[in-house]
Protein backbone atom coordinates (compact mmCIF):
# COMPACT_ATOMS: atom_id res chain seq x y z
CA UNK A 1 0.00 0.00 0.00
CA UNK A 2 1.50 3.35 -0.93
CA UNK A 3 0.95 6.75 0.67
CA UNK A 4 -1.58 7.79 -2.00
CA UNK A 5 -3.95 4.95 -1.06
CA UNK A 6 -3.81 5.45 2.74
CA UNK A 7 -6.78 7.17 4.38
CA UNK A 8 -6.17 10.70 5.69
CA UNK A 9 -4.93 11.21 9.23
CA UNK A 10 -7.84 12.70 11.20
CA UNK A 11 -7.89 13.16 14.96
CA UNK A 12 -10.58 14.84 17.00
CA UNK A 13 -10.67 15.76 20.70
CA UNK A 14 -13.91 14.62 22.32
CA UNK A 15 -15.60 16.28 25.30
CA UNK A 16 -14.72 14.80 28.69
CA UNK A 17 -16.38 15.45 32.05
CA UNK A 18 -12.99 15.09 33.78
CA UNK A 19 -10.20 17.63 33.07
CA UNK A 20 -7.46 14.99 33.53
CA UNK A 21 -9.04 12.66 30.96
CA UNK A 22 -8.28 13.32 27.30
CA UNK A 23 -10.58 11.59 24.85
CA UNK A 24 -9.52 11.34 21.21
CA UNK A 25 -11.09 9.81 18.12
CA UNK A 26 -8.46 8.81 15.56
CA UNK A 27 -8.91 7.65 11.97
CA UNK A 28 -5.56 7.21 10.32
CA UNK A 29 -3.48 5.20 7.93
CA UNK A 30 -0.36 6.87 9.37
CA UNK A 31 2.47 4.61 10.49
CA UNK A 32 3.99 5.99 13.66
CA UNK A 33 7.65 5.19 14.36
CA UNK A 34 8.46 3.36 17.60
CA UNK A 35 7.68 5.75 20.44
CA UNK A 36 6.52 5.94 24.05
CA UNK A 37 3.61 7.56 25.86
CA UNK A 38 3.81 9.87 28.87
CA UNK A 39 0.43 8.80 30.24
CA UNK A 40 -1.74 5.69 30.42
CA UNK A 41 -3.89 5.09 27.38
CA UNK A 42 -6.96 2.99 26.68
CA UNK A 43 -8.46 2.55 23.23
CA UNK A 44 -11.03 0.49 21.39
CA UNK A 45 -10.73 -0.49 17.73
CA UNK A 46 -14.10 0.02 16.04
CA UNK A 47 -12.97 -0.50 12.44
CA UNK A 48 -9.80 -1.36 10.56
CA UNK A 49 -6.82 -2.64 12.51
CA UNK A 50 -3.75 -1.65 14.45
CA UNK A 51 -0.26 -3.09 14.76
CA UNK A 52 2.15 -2.01 17.47
CA UNK A 53 5.37 -3.15 19.10
CA UNK A 54 5.65 -4.13 22.74
CA UNK A 55 8.21 -5.83 24.93
CA UNK A 56 6.29 -9.04 24.05
CA UNK A 57 6.77 -8.47 20.29
CA UNK A 58 4.32 -7.29 17.62
CA UNK A 59 0.70 -6.90 18.69
CA UNK A 60 -2.20 -6.88 16.22
CA UNK A 61 -5.62 -5.46 17.14
CA UNK A 62 -8.89 -5.67 15.23
CA UNK A 63 -12.45 -4.34 15.63
CA UNK A 64 -13.72 -4.98 19.15
CA UNK A 65 -10.23 -5.23 20.66
CA UNK A 66 -9.17 -3.09 23.62
CA UNK A 67 -5.72 -1.44 23.53
CA UNK A 68 -3.83 -0.23 26.59
CA UNK A 69 -0.53 1.63 26.95
CA UNK A 70 1.66 2.29 29.97
CA UNK A 71 3.67 5.48 30.40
Amino acid sequence: MNRDTLPPHVSRLLPSPWPELVAVELDSGHRFPRHFHQAYGVGVIDQGGHRSASCQGEVDAFPGDLLTTNP
